[in-house]
């Protein structure tokens, strides 16, 4: 029970931060989710391109990435396919 409670209170302050943030800081949340779309349109396109040229390289669209792709955006999706590179390299 105490689990539950505590789970509902962090995910009810998380929700009063995004709202917050959103309301007092609009121009930061504009720029998080410009950087967010481009970044899933790159890996989308990086991934469909890099299948034609018959290279093994695929990331996947998960939350971890998505939040790599919203915070650093084009360096965040050269970040993505520099690990995915290494872990294909050295196994």
């Amino acid at each position: 029970m105490e689990n539950q409670i505590l789970t509902a209170i962090i995910i009810l302050s998380a929700v009063v931060f995004i709202a917050a943030t959103i309301y007092y800081y609009p121009e930061a949340f504009r720029k998080l989710m410009c950087r967010l779309g481009f970044g899933m349109a790159g890996v989308l396109g990086a991934n469909h391109c890099l299948s034609l040229l018959g290279i093994g390289l695929y990331v996947g669209l998960n939350p971890l990435s998505l939040l790599i792709l919203g915070v650093m955006g084009g360096p965040g999706l050269l970040l993505l396919y520099g690990v995915e590179a290494c872990c294909k390299i050295f196994p």
